[in-house]
């Protein structure tokens, strides 16, 4: 008879799936029974000794066995509230100790991601092989092991290792991206990276080597002041002499640009009227200039309008709404003059500032826009909606 398998992540957070089932284990357990059930996950090839749980859960407690009995019962009783647990018996007792159940089978992220990183862990230069697993193990990490309130010495650790060794691996793959001058592949990785272990350096310096490549300079002046002030306040230290260095060679580059003509210049700034459509923008940007375009229609006494589409499938499926964002900002590029402004504020919601001096303007252009989503999407359970108001720049104290 086939093992039952439960699939567990313990990055970030606690979870199990069987199946189609999905449960948060701290839904369900207290943060003893978490660090009791992550115990018997770790070591469940063997036997645990009680006083291998003792010395992890209770080295100070003046009656840790009739503890270890406490707990383990409350185990049982409480893991049976998980639905695809119920009636099942995962702790044994053994000799000496306990067990969880070999009947069944487990998969665990963190126990993947380790085997992956004993594979790469001493090649200096990543093939296309080992470049898959690293970026497996990327892929892997979604942030810390998974540590409750009572910081157990044993998962801090554990822990440990993970962070060192996620850090290592996109290090070994910036390495790798740098060589063969794929940049951008590489900030994107590192941005990343930064986003869940904010404070290693080394993740930082292959950024900063990605906006010096690209002769980003202003950018990578402006990032090293911050990241060097930050490390600051938080470690108390500044960033090494390897940094300084890199900061040096950003100075030496960007000093030795050479100057655009300002004929130059105009032919660059040109290039935009050659495409057609409504002018795209980030939302960060569009945030900037519809200020200045509000500025100006205030002072030519201009009416203008926002528009925000929402992409939504009947059946809430996320994934088929992301298969279709590209389509969508084209074909509202499309349904736009160029002097419109629009920007994605996520995956699946669009923002656009349009002039025009009367709301049933506004509601042609969403017209236009609709019939052109339902024509190419006539088959699929997608959904366009739409919310209009007038624009306006708001008091401070109204913003807020």
């Amino acid at each position: 008879m086939a093992k039952e398998i439960f699939d567990v992540t313990l990055f970030n957070e606690f979870t199990i799936t069987c199946g189609k089932e999905k449960a948060i284990i701290t839904e369900y357990l207290g943060k003893q029974l978490v660090n009791l059930f992550q115990v018997f996950l770790y070591y469940r090839e063997q036997p645990v000794h009680k006083d291998t749980l003792i010395e992890i859960l209770w080295p100070e407690s003046d009656n840790p066995i009739s503890a270890l009995k406490f707990t383990i019962h409350r185990f049982r009783k409480d893991v049976q509230k998980i639905p695809f647990f119920e009636g099942k018996e995962l702790i044994l007792t053994v000799k000496q100790g306990y067990q969880l159940n070999p009947d069944f089978e487990w998969h665990i992220d963190s126990e993947e991601f380790g085997n992956l990183w004993e594979e790469i862990k001493f090649e200096e230069n990543l093939s296309a092989k080992t470049m898959k697993i690293a970026y497996r193990m990327v892929d892997l990490y979604k942030g810390k092991f998974y540590i409750s309130n009572s910081q157990l010495m044993w998962t801090q650790q554990v822990c440990e290792f993970y962070r060192h060794a996620y850090v290592k691996c996109v290090i070994k793959i910036c390495k790798k991206l740098l060589e063969e001058q794929k940049y951008e592949e590489m900030m994107t990785l590192n941005y990343q990276a930064i986003l869940l272990e904010p404070f290693y350096e080394g993740l930082h310096y292959y950024y900063m080597k990605g906006l010096l490549e690209t002769s980003d300079y202003h950018k990578a002046l402006r990032y090293y002041d911050d990241l060097n002030e930050s490390f600051v306040k938080e470690l108390g230290t500044g960033l090494s002499m390897r940094f300084k260095e890199l900061y040096d060679a950003i100075m030496s580059d960007h000093e030795n640009i050479e100057r655009v003509k300002i004929d130059s210049l105009l032919k660059q700034l040109s290039r935009r009227t050659e495409e057609e459509g409504g002018f795209y923008c980030t939302f960060e940007m569009f945030k900037y200039m519809y200020e200045l375009v509000m500025k100006s229609a205030m002072r030519d006494n201009k009416r203008l309008y926002l528009i925000s589409f929402e992409i939504s499938h009947e059946d809430d499926k996320e994934e088929e709404v992301f298969k279709v964002v590209n389509k969508v900002k084209h074909l509202i590029a499309l349904s736009l003059r160029k002097n419109d402004l629009f920007a994605k504020i996520n995956e699946g919601q669009f923002i656009v500032l349009v002039d025009c001096q009367t709301v049933e303007n506004a509601y042609l252009i969403i017209q236009r826009i609709s019939h052109r989503f339902y024509k190419k999407f006539r088959n699929k359970k997608l959904r366009l909606n739409y919310y209009v108001t007038e624009a306006k720049l708001l008091d401070p104290e109204e913003a807020e």
